[in-house]
């Protein structure tokens, strides 16, 4: 009886996922794979890269196994972790983040690399193209949202005429397709050039919009401007300056619109990409892709602050409204 009742259990077992990719296909031991995370990840975010790992049959401590580091979670530095990561012998790395990316590619010139959350990987020179990555990169790389930025503040505040831009670091790369859509749309767009390197506080930055007779605030960055994204979407209000971000928790902390791709459905797909790497394809010869799905936040709370009435074509459109009727919460957008 106990013989019948262990068989019947194991096949139970084995029909409560999908086929487990054969181990042989790619790697003779169980596939190992490094996670590095930046301090804006999320636990949904990786929850979901783990969830469609699964979904592919991997599961986690049986048939694969998953190491992360989180930035301000997990001590060390993002290189040492990669580091350990490549010792333990991880079969490949996946970065959250551009700034983990290039950690990754510091640490490890020959290990398969899959991003996600990561802007203009062929403008920043993380690869050589979107159709043929080389190296051993690939992954999620999301275009730019500056000019769609720049719609989305022309058709919430029609009287916008001049809009401060504070470029941070790899915000940049975004700056001339930025220009293009302001001509396009009739607006003015002041650039304030790496506050970083001039020592210029996010005070002195949104004081200096106000002198230069700026309505709104549109910032450029990458993840590592976060923190002082954070301070501008807080304060921009202060200043009466209507502001737009690409990630839902800067809305929440204050910006009147954030508009990003939604992360979690990256973590998604980037498990997509880990399961064609494990089955023998190259990173370098797999061909990037855009997030699919999109986030608006509007910050109803303050469009009240400022003053400011909404037309229906961007509240109909918002995946939340905070200070408004009940909505569904925001995916993290990235």
């Amino acid at each position: 009886m106990l013989v019948l009742l262990l068989f019947f259990g194991c096949v139970l077992g084995a029909c409560g996922h999908s086929p487990e990719p054969s181990a042989s296909v790619a790697h003779a031991s169980t596939p190992r794979i490094g996670y590095l995370a930046d301090r804006e990840s999320t636990a949904m975010i990786r929850e979901s890269f783990l969830i469609k790992l699964q979904e592919l049959g991997y599961v986690r401590g049986r048939s694969v196994e998953v190491d992360f580091w989180v930035e301000e979670q997990d001590h060390g530095t993002p290189l040492a972790a990669a580091e350990a990561m490549l010792a333990s012998g991880a079969h490949l790395i996946v970065a959250e983040s551009p700034q983990m990316v290039r950690t990754a590619m510091t640490a490890t010139q020959t290990t398969p690399i899959v991003m996600l959350r990561t802007p203009l990987a062929v403008e920043s020179g993380l690869v050589h193209s979107r159709a043929r990555p080389g190296g051993n990169v690939t992954g999620v790389s999301r275009p730019t949202y500056a000019p769609k930025h720049l719609e989305l503040l022309k058709e919430a505040l029609p009287h916008v005429t001049r809009v401060a831009v504070p470029v941070y670091g790899s915000g940049a790369v975004e700056w001339p397709a930025l220009q293009d859509a302001a001509v396009r749309l009739g607006v003015e767009v002041v650039r304030i050039d790496d506050p970083w390197a001039r020592g210029i506080d996010v005070d002195a930055v949104l004081e200096e919009a106000v002198r230069q007779g700026c309505d709104a605030l549109l910032p450029l960055g990458g993840s590592q401007a976060d923190t002082t994204h954070r301070s501008l979407a807080r304060l921009s209000t202060r200043y009466g300056l209507p502001s737009i971000f690409g990630r839902v928790q800067f809305a929440e902390g204050g910006g009147l619109l954030a508009f990003g791709g939604v992360a979690t459905d990256q973590a998604g797909r980037a498990a997509v990409f880990v399961d064609r790497i494990l089955r023998g394809s190259k990173a370098g010869e797999l061909p990037l892709e855009e997030p699919t799905s999109y986030s608006l936040t509007v910050n109803l709370d303050t469009a009240n602050q400022l003053g400011l009435t909404l037309p229906p074509s961007i509240l109909g459109r918002a995946t939340r409204l905070i200070g408004g009727p009940a909505a569904p919460a925001a995916p993290f957008a990235g």
